[in-house]
C-alpha cells in the first residue's frame, strides 16, 4: 500500500485531511483509495468526524460506490 496524506487546522477545533493510496497486490487486483476527513473536536465531549471515501479496481468505472461515514470518538 502506497500513500500520501495532508492536514492542517482552518480553526482551533477544526481539523482537514485528505489521503489517496494505491494497493499493488501480487494477483493484479490492484486499486486506488481516495478519502477526506472533516473533525471537528467539541472538548470533554470528545471528537467527531465526517468521512467521505472511495475505492477504484477501475479508474475508469463508474460502479465504485461512494462512502459517507459519520463517527465520534472519545479518550479517557
Amino acid at each position: 500500500y502506497y500513500w500520501a496524506s495532508v492536514g492542517f487546522e482552518p480553526a482551533e477545533t477544526w481539523n482537514i485531511s485528505a489521503t489517496v493510496g494505491h494497493y499493488d497486490f501480487e494477483d493484479n487486483m490492484d486499486y486506488s483509495h481516495g478519502q477526506v476527513d472533516v473533525t471537528k473536536s467539541v472538548g470533554e465531549f470528545g471528537d467527531f468526524t465526517f468521512t467521505i471515501s472511495q475505492a477504484e479496481e477501475n479508474p475508469f468505472d463508474d460502479d465504485d460506490d461512494l462512502k459517507v461515514v459519520v463517527s465520534w470518538s472519545k479518550s479517557f
